[in-house]
């Protein structure tokens, strides 16, 4: 556990389409708010983001935690692509978050605090075949305050064969 990862508040959501704006503070989210991730033909998901956002309280910036985030599946294990070698999903940075450099200088920096949004595309999908996932978010690797985005991969529907 850190200072950070106790007092920050992390969202998760999955969007059709994400990318950071050319300051870096703030996203461009199209088709947000879904949980399924339909296959296509060619095996793979749909394209999709995933964004998280980290909040974290004024008196705790400027903050450097480590993001962590693995896609899990449904018996919590992190899920691994597969190939020769299989590789597991999983993705970590660290980040710097401070105030908001449009809000600097603003009287209430110190009530909105800092927010650092950052974006994973899989613009060509990924291979996950059909079941129940969770995007696993966490910060300075404290698991008790982690958060799971639950979505699901649905079997292909087959398309009826006429004549």
């Amino acid at each position: 556990m850190s200072a950070i990862s106790e007092s920050a508040t992390i969202n998760v959501m999955l969007a059709d389409y994400a990318a950071m704006d050319l300051t870096g503070v703030k996203a461009n989210i199209l088709g947000v708010g879904g949980n399924i991730l339909p296959i296509t033909p060619a095996g793979l998901t749909v394209r999709f983001s995933l964004v998280t956002q980290i909040h974290v309280p004024a008196d705790a910036c400027p903050a450097e935690t480590a993001l962590e985030i693995a896609l899990r599946d449904s018996s919590g294990r992190i899920f691994e692509l597969p190939g020769q070698v299989p590789q597991p999903v999983r993705y970590a940075v660290v980040l710097t978050i401070s105030a908001n450099p449009i809000a600097v200088g603003l009287e209430q920096t110190n009530y909105i605090g800092a927010m650092s949004t950052n974006v994973v595309d899989f613009s060509n999908g990924m291979p996950i075949p059909p079941g129940d996932y969770a995007w696993h978010v966490s910060l300075d690797g404290d698991e008790d305050h982690a958060v799971d985005f639950r979505f699901c991969v649905p079997k292909p529907v087959t398309t009826p064969v006429i004549g």
